[in-house]
Formats: structure tokens, C-alpha cells, sequence
């Protein structure tokens, strides 16, 4: 009996061991944890999430100082938390437009105050808005202003050389004068427009024009003859699969998704139909991009070069003059590390440069100076 014991009581051991270093695969299998969606805060995803508290913020807080004001002259008082507010009330005039910090002593600005107007705003050169700022109206500033975070429910010009240090979003049309920093969030419900020299971190508006002039340019949608797939394409299930390098001759057409591990160059007015991954792209003037672009390494579109579908990139991205990207019916995303923008370029949807965009003028033949990237 103990010779037959023995052997079954091994193999039982044996079992047990395997089981055991299987047992949590198998309890993951039978009794799943990761199916639900992963979550994310809202701050993180919603370009507008700190717009949108600083706005319920707001309306309790004027509920208090409507009740204070005895006139409509414009004064230095406290929020229901003890700390200063900058407050303007709805002026006598529709027209009438609040000077910030007007009656304000230089001790209470200094302090940094809060900014609540009820009317639309105007502020001066070099001003400093180290708190936040509310206006009910529009928001027009001088050179040179410094603000920690902006919300206007109607338009918002920033003048020349303006710095906002975290936010702004506004409920009309947003722009930003020449060499001013939009650090953080920037966003509009209207148009946006970002002159030369504006650098960016993060910005979405259904509309985005960057630098000057703006055309109207409309997306050439004519038949081109297909691209024949080179000898090293393997073609499969509607994909081209390339190990190395893929060029697309001008003038010429693909209809399937394209893999390639190396660098895709695109030639003047070609287009792709399907999506684009690859390590390196450079587009010459003119090409067309209906669905997503996604790279490892770099992106270069020349001049005119159209783009539907989101562009995706590890590193930097480069917009050469009147780009599009997105349309007023399909809004769509930018992701890149860095993003550099030439002049004429309209973007509707969200840039997101992980570490800083700017809109600076670029060589004519961007692709050709790119073609060693």
C-alpha cells in the first residue's frame, strides 16, 4: 500500500506546485479586475476643466458681491474666504468698459488681488494679474501683461508680449499678440488666433489660425493615379507593410494603410487614404492626409499639405506655410513633444506640445532643408 501511496502523493505535490505558481493567471481569468475603463481626472483630459470650476467659483462669489456694491464704481473688497477681490460692478452704460485695479491702492495690488468684473475689461501696459481674473464682457489688454489665469465669457485680445502663466479660456474669439507665452491651457468656444512668435503648450478652439495671412484654401480632392507597390511592400489584409524606407512618387495616390519602419517620404501633391504609421515622416507641398498620421521620430509637412485624421509623434512636429489640419466639420487632435508652425496654418480641434509649440516663420522648402532629419 505504501509503494502505491507514495508515487500518487508525489504527483499530487508536484500538481500542487504548478497549480500554485498558476494560481494568479487563473484567478485573473475566472474572476477578471481590469475590465472596467481606467480612470482618468478630468483635469487631465479637459483642456477646459479649470475654466469650468473657476466659473462655478464665480457665480457664487458675485451673488455675495452684488449684494455689497452700492454703486458702480469699481472697488477693492473680500471674497467670502477673507481674501481680496478687484471688484467691478455692471456698469450704468452697456458700453462701458472697467479699467483694471482703477481706485486701488498700490498696497492691496501688490498683495495680489483677485479680478471680478461684471462688465467687459481693459487692462494697461505691463500690468500684473497675479490671481485670477473674471469678466463678464470682453477682455482687452496692453503690452507686456502678466496673468496667472483668465476667464472671459466673451472675447479676450491679448496685446503684444503677454505671458499667462497657467490658463485662460474664454466663451468668444481668443488672440494673443506677437511674442506672447501661453503657458498651460489655452482654450476658446470661438475662433482662436496666435501671431508670430507665440509659443504654446496646449491650446483647442474649433477654429486655430497661426501667424499671418490666412487664406482660404480648399482641399484638392482630384482623382490621382495609384502608386504600384514596389518589390519590398508586403501587402496585407489592405495594409502596406514596409521593412526600411518607402518613397511616394508626386502626383501619386495610396488607398491603404501604410506601415513602414523607416522614414515615409510623400512627394508634392500626393496623397495617402488610409492611416500613416511610421519612424520619420517628411511630406512635400501640397500632399494630402485623410486619416490618422502617427510617428516615432519625426514629422515634417511641407507648405499647403492637408491632414483630416489625428497626427500623433514621439518628438517634434513641423507644420510648414497654410497647413491644414482638421476641418470645421471634423475636428481632430495634435500630440507631439515639440510643434513648430509656419505662418497661415488653421488647426480645428487640440494641440497638445508636450513640452512647447510656436508659431515662427519657416523656410520655403521646409521638406527639402528636413530631408537629412
Amino acid at each position: 500500500m505504501t509503494a502505491v501511496i507514495a508515487p500518487i502523493l508525489l504527483i499530487l505535490v508536484t500538481v500542487g506546485w504548478f497549480v500554485l505558481a498558476l494560481f494568479p493567471a487563473l484567478y485573473e481569468h475566472f474572476a477578471r479586475t481590469d475590465v472596467g475603463p481606467l480612470r482618468v481626472a478630468s483635469a487631465a483630459t479637459d483642456i477646459r476643466y479649470f475654466g469650468t470650476s473657476f466659473q462655478g467659483f464665480v457665480t457664487t462669489q458675485l451673488e455675495l458681491l452684488r449684494a455689497r456694491a452700492q454703486n458702480t464704481v469699481p472697488r477693492v473688497t473680500s471674497l467670502a474666504d477673507g481674501s481680496g477681490v478687484w471688484y467691478a460692478p455692471a456698469p450704468d452704460v452697456e458700453s462701458s468698459v472697467a479699467i483694471v485695479f482703477s481706485g486701488a491702492a498700490q498696497h492691496d495690488i501688490a498683495r495680489g488681488l483677485v479680478v471680478m468684473s461684471e462688465s467687459s475689461l481693459r487692462v494697461p501696459d505691463q500690468a500684473e494679474v497675479l490671481k485670477e481674473l473674471y469678466t463678464g464682457g470682453s477682455l482687452e489688454t496692453g503690452s507686456g501683461c502678466i496673468f496667472r489665469a483668465i476667464l472671459a465669457r466673451e472675447d479676450a485680445a491679448l496685446g503684444p508680449a503677454c505671458e499667462v502663466l497657467r490658463w485662460v479660456n474664454t466663451g468668444g474669439a481668443f488672440s494673443a499678440g506677437m511674442e506672447s507665452v501661453l503657458w498651460g491651457r489655452a482654450s476658446s468656444w470661438g475662433s482662436m488666433s496666435l501671431s508670430e512668435g507665440v509659443r504654446f503648450q496646449r491650446i483647442a478652439a474649433p477654429r486655430i489660425e497661426l501667424g499671418w495671412p490666412q487664406r482660404e484654401l480648399k482641399r484638392d480632392m482630384k482623382e490621382r493615379p495609384l502608386m504600384v507597390a514596389p518589390a519590398h511592400v508586403t501587402i496585407s489584409a489592405s495594409r502596406w507593410m514596409v521593412n526600411g524606407d518607402l518613397d511616394v512618387p508626386a502626383g501619386q495616390s495610396i488607398t491603404a494603410d501604410v506601415i513602414v519602419s523607416g522614414k515615409l517620404r510623400v512627394g508634392r501633391d500626393a496623397a495617402i487614404l488610409g492611416g500613416v504609421r511610421c519612424d520619420v515622416l517628411v511630406a512635400h507641398e501640397d500632399s494630402i492626409f485623410m486619416r490618422s498620421v502617427i510617428a516615432t521620430g519625426r514629422m515634417v509637412f511641407g507648405a499647403r499639405c492637408h491632414v483630416t485624421g489625428p497626427v500623433v509623434v514621439e518628438g517634434e512636429v513641423v507644420l510648414g506655410d497654410d497647413c491644414r489640419v482638421g476641418d470645421g466639420e471634423s475636428q481632430t487632435t495634435i500630440s507631439a513633444v515639440t510643434v513648430r508652425a509656419g505662418n497661415g496654418v488653421v488647426i480645428c480641434g487640440e494641440v497638445w506640445a508636450r513640452q512647447q509649440g510656436v508659431v515662427r516663420a519657416l523656410p520655403s522648402q521646409i521638406t527639402q532643408t528636413s530631408s537629412a532629419a
